[in-house]
Order: structure tokens, then sequence, then C-alpha cells
């Protein structure tokens, strides 16, 4: 519905975007404080629309030169590397088999827990055989950082304690990139408990931790040839050599109560 709005040019302040929390969007959801439960989302949804109570929130467009894919856009997070890999896990076809039991045994990030977690035990089974690619990000076209990456993520802003990168607020006028740097396979599952916890930013140095702030544009460039994925708000994106992510403007999103 979004991407048709957009492609009607539809300007951005005209539009009212809720989210429940469900599926990608939960850690948004509990950002503009939604209910669980969907009967309560809607009355929410319904006085907060009478009363246009919303909370303005960047939206950003990520784009695979080259790729089949059409450009998509997004409010939350997206990755590449592990967190690129996580949707192959967490959004295959036994989805319906495991997702709705980790939910129930370990709560809203259970299924993506898990994500991660094979994403991770793939990675030290390849590990051996297979060398780490090497990543430019691009900052608002001037190179930033440069290296082999374990995990690159990209937040617009802060997506709550579970996946606490970035204090900034949605609507800030800036997203930002996380990297945390490949410093071989004894260390990656420690590197993955912290970024768990929020704790590998106390500690960038040791642990690799390094990140950016971009105003308009961010540009990921692999040097290897062979395409990667892309995870944009839990689906995939296939890229090859590179990714390219533009704040587009502000939008309003349904809220309990209103900020900005």
């Amino acid at each position: 519905m979004l991407e048709g709005c957009l492609d009607a040019g539809i300007p951005l302040s005209d539009i009212r975007l809720g989210f429940l929390r469900k599926g990608s969007a939960d850690l948004i959801g509990k950002v503009l404080e939604m209910p669980d439960v969907i009967e309560e989302a809607i009355t929410v949804f319904a006085e907060s629309i009478r009363q246009d109570r919303f909370i303005p929130a960047d939206i950003l467009q990520v784009h695979a030169p080259g790729s089949e894919d059409p450009p998509q856009h997004f409010i939350g997070y997206s990755g590449a590397e592990l967190f690129g890999r996580i949707p192959h896990f967490t959004e295959n076809r036994l989805i319906r088999y495991y997702k709705g039991i980790l939910g129930q045994l370990f709560g809203d990030l259970g299924p993506f827990t898990t994500g991660m977690t094979l994403a991770i035990t793939e990675r030290l089974l390849r590990a051996p055989f297979k060398a780490g690619r090497e990543w430019e990000i691009v900052v608002d076209e001037t190179p930033a950082l440069r290296g082999k990456f374990q995990a690159i993520i990209v937040v617009n802003g802060y997506l709550g304690p579970e996946l606490a990168f970035s204090d900034g607020l949605l609507g800030s006028g800036e997203f930002h990139a996380f990297a945390i740097r490949d410093l071989g396979a004894l260390k990656l599952v420690r590197q993955a408990m912290m970024a768990r916890k929020g704790t590998l930013k106390d500690a960038p140095e040791e642990w690799g931790f390094c990140g950016v702030t971009a105003k308009k544009s961010l540009q990921l460039i692999c040097n290897h040839p062979d395409p990667f994925p892309v995870n944009v708000d839990g689906s995939t994106l296939v890229a090859r050599r590179s990714v390219i992510y533009r704040r587009l403007g502000q939008i309003p999103l349904i809220a309990r109560s209103a900020r900005g």
C-alpha cells in the first residue's frame, strides 16, 4: 500500500502509516506504544487518526543497482552479512511450523534470535573454507569505513531495547549504519551475544564495533562478485556489488501518544 502511494506521487505528509505489533514491524509497534492485541490496536488507530496523533519518521529507500528487484521503502531496519542472512531462516517455507512456537517460548524476538543463531552457525561452519568479503561504507558520498564485517546493520533511529544501537529519534533527519568487524570465528559468538544485549558499544575498539551517521545517502560496496542478501525490515533484497540507501523525507506514523 505504501509503495502504491509513493508511486502515485501522494505527498508523504498526507499519508498516515500504522504498524501492528506483528512480524517484522513488531519493534516499531512497540516504539509507537501499540497494543499487542489486534482489536485493541485498531481502537488506538481509530482514536489516534481522529485526534491526529502521530510520530514523525524518516522513510528510507533501498536500491540495489543492476538488480531485478525494484527499490524498497522501509522505516525500521536493514542490513547485510549476518544480518542480511537472517530472513533466509525466518521467512522460509518452514516458518509456519516454528515461528509461533519460538515466539511463545522466547518472546517477540524468538524467531529473530533463532534466525541469527542459525546464520552464525552457518558462518562458523563455512569460515574455514570461505574468505570474508571486503566492504566499503560510503556516507553522503564520502568514504567512511572499510574492512571485513561480520554484520552491517542500518537503522532509522531508536527501535527499542531489543535492537538498541541508535539513541536517535525515528524522525531526526538522520539514519545510521553500525558494523561489527570480522575479528575471527573465535570472537563471533561473543560479538553476537553482546550485540543482542546492546553492550558492544561499551567497548567498541575491543569488539570491533563502529558506526556512521548519514543525512542523505548511504552506500554499502562489496568487493566480491557474488550476489549478497540485504535484510529490509525482515524481507530479502538481493544485491550485487552495492546497495544504496536514501532518505526520502518524513512520514507521520500513527501512535498512541504524539511526539514531534
